[in-house]
Parts: structure tokens; C-alpha cells; sequence
């Protein structure tokens, strides 16, 4: 399922946030990552789908934080098969983020000889995205991703998987703060899938 969210890039990270083509990230906040809740549904992202087979009913899971946060994003594909990915992030310079995603099967091993590489400018064999983090704290939680030739990726998460219309405008005035962001076309997940 890697395919869901692979892009090609490099991330460069400048005092300001990031900036590749037509993506520019926010400036990253601060995040007391011992505040964020460790269980998230996805109820709001980008429109349309950025692929094909994306895969709905997710769940994020942060299954480690101490500021080099791991993600476990869960879900259910277009056959009803459970899957799942990983993210697995760490801060660079300038405070903002770089994200290696990659399917739940990959092997520890390999994963930290990937971003040995990476950080050393060797091949990668897995793309890292540049990323920001979002949050209140409470009810919301959001995933700002730079993929290749400028495109922006947006997963918001909160508590529930119900939520209301001025919930929903809540999230958008919250990227409306963020000039880069503010024309991103968003829809609610749809969750038809169940375990």
C-alpha cells in the first residue's frame, strides 16, 4: 500500500518552513508532543482523493513521541482489506519536519538504513516527505504533507469520526491562517467500511 502515499522528494528545510514549487509548509509550531492523544480518526482531507486506491475508515495511532513521533495509520482498502502504514518522523532544522511512510511489513532494519542514507545523501529507497503538525491539543490533529511537483497532502483527525459542521469549519479557518494552504479543496472521509 505504499503506492497510497509515495512521492519522490527531498526535503530542504529553510528558518521560515518549507518551500518546493508551489508547496510551502507553515512554520512549525512548538509541540508538546506529551499533550497529543495517541488515538486519532481521520474526518477530513484533501478532495479528490490524491489516488485511486486511497484507502478510507482511517485511524492514526501515535505509537511513539518523545519529538521524533511514530504514526500507525490504519484503514481499510477498496476490497475491505485492513491495512495500515507508518510514518515515522523527525525534526530538522528550522523546527519543521521530514517523514519517511512506508507499509506496517517493512522490517526496523531497513527502515533505519533508509534514513541513514537519507540523512547522509545517499539513494533512498523509500521517499521522504517534508511534513508539519497541527494541533489544539483536543480536537483536532493535522498532517500537512509536500509531495512532488508541488503537491499538498491534508489529513485532519480529531477524537471522533462524527463530527459537526462547525467542527468542519473550524479546520478550514485554521489553514485559511496559513496563506500557502487556504485554497486546499477538503471533503470528510467517508467511513462505510467497519471491522
Amino acid at each position: 500500500m505504499l503506492s497510497i502515499f509515495a512521492f519522490v522528494l527531498m526535503a530542504v528545510c529553510l528558518a521560515h518552513g518549507y518551500e518546493e514549487g508551489s508547496c510551502q509548509l507553515p512554520l512549525q509550531e512548538d509541540i508538546d508532543w506529551s499533550r497529543v492523544p495517541t488515538s486519532w480518526n481521520l474526518v477530513v482531507t484533501d478532495d479528490p482523493p490524491p489516488h485511486d486506491n486511497a484507502f478510507e475508515c482511517i485511524t492514526l495511532d501515535i505509537t511513539e513521541k518523545r519529538g521524533r513521533p511514530v504514526f500507525k495509520m490504519s484503514g481499510f482498502d477498496s476490497n475491505g482489506d485492513k491495512t495500515a502504514i507508518i510514518i515515522r518522523s523527525w525534526e530538522n532544522v528550522g523546527g519543521s519536519y521530514e517523514s519517511l511512510m512506508y507499509p506496517d511489513h517493512v522490517s526496523d532494519e531497513t527502515i533505519s538504513e533508509i534514513i541513514n542514507a537519507h540523512k547522509t545523501g545517499g539513494n533512498r529507497r523509500l521517499p521522504i516527505l517534508a511534513t508539519s503538525f497541527i494541533t489544539d491539543y483536543e480536537t483536532y490533529f493535522m498532517l500537512l504533507a509536500c509531495g512532488n511537483n508541488g503537491v499538498k497532502d491534508i489529513w485532519i483527525f480529531a477524537p471522533q469520526r462524527d463530527i459537526s459542521v462547525d467542527d468542519t469549519l473550524s479546520y478550514v479557518n485554521e489553514l485559511r491562517l496559513h496563506d500557502a494552504w487556504r485554497s486546499q479543496k477538503l471533503r470528510q472521509s467517508v467511513c462505510t467500511a467497519t471491522e
